[in-house]
């Protein structure tokens, strides 16, 4: 009888170890934050290292769909590149925290065939060059910061415009260029407008997927009343 309760003791310990180890394997470790995002970009690379080389990118083809004007729709396919931030540097430049990351975003040609919904949009000039948009930035302030970027989640991406940039679309046109301009419609007499404030999230998909949206507005270089931009886009890794 001794032998047989002590095999009925062993077999409750038994089970009570193997009920804490599954506890125990149901407890997320992993904390939100920056490091996670870095991994999923990694992983997206699978090349060891790859984020600590500045010159690499990480590039997305996206579809938009949105509005201008609150009722001109618009649907859109676009290039969007994600790089590892780049220092703000020039005369210019205006100290608003270096950003984890800087993004473009790239569809159609605003100042040169205005289309509704074509945007050229940067986090810093130096995405000018990473885009391949050639936007005439005074080379002594080719790396100005405009946005402040910053991580919702593990996942999820946040940009401000810095809008001490732009304080009216004259000052943001001597500036910046073509950079950071949009179309609310089509034709020969449509107008590129400066964007000025506005707000992008972007969300990042261990599985090269991506989603977001974008809700920004724009002023012409007349002073008109300023215009919205607003979309929502997915996509995946190029």
């Amino acid at each position: 009888m001794k032998k047989f309760l002590f095999f009925i003791s062993m077999i409750g310990l038994l089970f009570f170890f193997q009920s804490c180890n599954t506890d125990a394997d149901l407890i997320d470790t992993t904390s939100p934050g920056e490091e996670s995002f870095y991994t999923i970009l990694d992983s997206l690379d699978h090349e060891e290292g790859m984020l600590e080389n500045r010159s690499s990118t990480f590039r997305y083809k996206i579809n938009m769909t949105g509005k201008t004007f609150g009722s001109y729709n618009f649907q859109r396919a676009a290039d969007m590149i994600v790089v590892k931030g780049i220092k703000g540097a020039g005369s210019k430049n205006i100290n608003n925290g270096v950003n984890p990351y800087d993004v473009g975003i790239k569809s159609g040609s605003p100042a040169a065939n205005p289309v509704i919904g074509s945007i050229w949009y940067g986090t810093n000039t130096a995405m000018c060059s990473y885009m391949n948009i050639g936007c005439s930035i005074v080379p002594a302030n080719a790396s100005l910061d405009l946005a402040y970027v910053k991580w919702l989640n593990s996942k999820t991406m946040q940009i401000d415009l810095d809008g001490r940039y732009f304080n009216n679309a004259a000052s943001g046109a001597s500036l910046l260029g073509f950079l950071n301009i949009f179309n609310a419609t089509t034709g020969i007499t449509s107008k590129a407008f400066r964007i000025i404030s506005g707000r992008i999230i972007i969300t990042f998909e261990s599985n090269g997927t991506v989603k977001g949206n974008i809700n920004i507005s724009g002023s012409s270089l007349s002073g008109a009343a300023p215009v919205s931009y607003v979309a929502t886009f997915s996509g995946k890794k190029a």
